[in-house]
């Protein structure tokens, strides 16, 4: 967990809204790279699960090889005995995914993190999305920079975009220091470094590291 997550705090509650339908809940993260989607996705996750009791599983979603590696993570972690599964790698993901859909898995959360090669998401036949659990079953959080994937996902998207000005204030002094402690000149240099980073996450930690 990040310590030093700032802000956010409307869109994470729109992720435990949409999270808490009936059947499977899909849901896209969406937005241009730096915007915080993965630390979004993250902090959420973490609430959730000290709220209630709910599995948790995190996959890269960059491509194939990356998502069966984490596939297989997730076998290893849930007692799925390799050895059964078909030796093939799309026997083995499809033997995963057919788990995730079956009242043996319980209520979970899968992430699929970096989902932003539309290739892999563009239909249910598509190299990735072929292997994503389907059903009523557990709630989908993807973090993509592709609406498009979002789109062909079936997700409810959230945009993730620039953060307000108070929160990238916040951000940078959390990891910088105090706005109340800094004096006029310095914050008149901040508001400046902030905007010319245009609020983007990771352009603001990426700045604070060089005060």
């Amino acid at each position: 967990r990040n310590s030093k997550f700032t802000g956010r705090k409307d869109l994470i509650e729109s992720i435990k809204r949409l999270s808490e339908r009936g059947g499977q809940n899909r849901i896209a993260l969406h937005g241009l790279g730096g915007s915080g989607k993965t630390q979004i996705a993250l902090e959420y996750v973490y609430q959730r699960a000290s709220e209630r009791d709910c599995d948790v599983f995190w996959v890269d979603g960059s491509g194939v090889l990356k998502f069966s590696e984490g596939f297989r993570a997730i076998a290893q972690q849930v007692r799925i005995p390799v050895a059964s599964a078909e030796k093939d790698r799309e026997g083995f993901l499809s033997n995963i995914r057919r788990w995730f859909e079956g009242p043996e898995s319980g209520d979970w959360i899968l992430v699929i993190d970096n989902a932003d090669n539309e290739e892999d998401f563009n239909s249910n036949t598509a190299p990735i999305s072929k292997f994503v659990p389907r059903g009523q079953r557990g709630t989908l959080i993807f973090t993509t920079r592709s609406l498009r994937v979002a789109s062909q996902q079936g997700c409810e998207g959230i945009h993730v975009g620039k953060m307000e000005e108070d929160e990238a204030k916040a951000l940078f002094l959390n990891r910088f220091g105090s706005w109340n402690s800094a004096g006029g000149a310095d914050k008149e240099a901040i508001s400046m470094i902030l905007d010319f980073v245009h609020h983007i996450p990771l352009a603001i930690v990426g700045a604070a590291a060089f005060m």
